[in-house]
């Protein structure tokens, strides 16, 4: 007997991957056992490992906030002091976020959520990710209008702790002429950060959960890949298919 293959009733069309200019893979962390760790995290009580949720491997990373101080994730400093031609840098990541917004505390206090921070080495204060930075297609509203992470900034986030893996959601933050070839090659260097704002006495202990955190680097704009369906053969004239 002779087996039949079908094709699939939709077939993907990618487009999009095309660049001019080389990508490097400047740092990538799946926290799994073996792995050498490319992050810090203080304090380092704050920091733990996750097996029961990760999106891919065996083990994610998790923050907990502190009821005395915020806990910051630090990543390896990107070092592009050997290629001057780098100029565009994005990092993404899969993460949950379960950090509560306390929006009972004192005008005085610190909200409960969570930010991204970058800078060169060389500069005095971190810049905040803003919406400005933030290239996720299909990612958080919430986010590019308040420019944080909470429990509000997806549905699924909202009302329950992190129970499955149909949780974590992809990110993506363009950096892009932070680093230029104008600047003195020590200069050509860039921090990112993860800051857990400390949490209110009264309020849950929040966690932030990361997962594939990857940053690339390259001399030309990296494009998001483009996802079209087309229909083949016909759903009405090949039903079988």
């Amino acid at each position: 007997m002779k087996l039949r293959l079908f094709l699939t009733g939709a077939i993907f069309v990618f487009s999009g991957f095309v660049s001019r200019g080389q990508i490097v893979e400047a740092l990538y962390q799946g926290f799994e056992n073996g792995e050498t760790s490319r992050v810090s995290a203080s304090p380092t009580s704050g920091m733990s490992y996750s097996t029961s949720l990760h999106a891919s491997g065996s083990r994610s990373l998790e923050l907990s906030q502190s009821m005395t101080e915020d806990v910051t994730l630090y990543l390896d400093t990107l070092d592009c002091t050997n290629d001057l031609s780098i100029r565009y840098i994005t990092l993404t990541f899969d993460h949950i976020c379960r950090v509560p917004m306390n929006v009972n505390a004192d005008v005085s206090q610190q909200y409960q959520v969570t930010y991204i921070y970058f800078k060169r080495p060389n500069q005095e204060n971190w810049t905040r990710a803003t919406s400005t930075h933030y290239n996720t297609p299909e990612g958080s509203g919430s986010f590019r209008q308040l420019t944080y992470f909470n429990t509000s900034s997806y549905s699924d986030w909202e009302g329950t702790s992190p129970t499955t893996n149909e949780m974590w959601k992809g990110e993506r933050f363009d950096f892009n002429n932070i680093i230029t070839p104008s600047l003195a090659p020590e200069q050509r260097k860039l921090q990112i950060k993860f800051v857990v704002k400390q949490r209110n006495t009264s309020g849950a202990t929040g966690k932030w959960m990361f997962d594939n955190i990857k940053v690339s680097a390259s001399s030309e704009m990296m494009v998001n890949p483009t996802i079209s369906m087309a229909v083949y053969p016909d759903g009405y004239l090949h039903p079988s298919s």
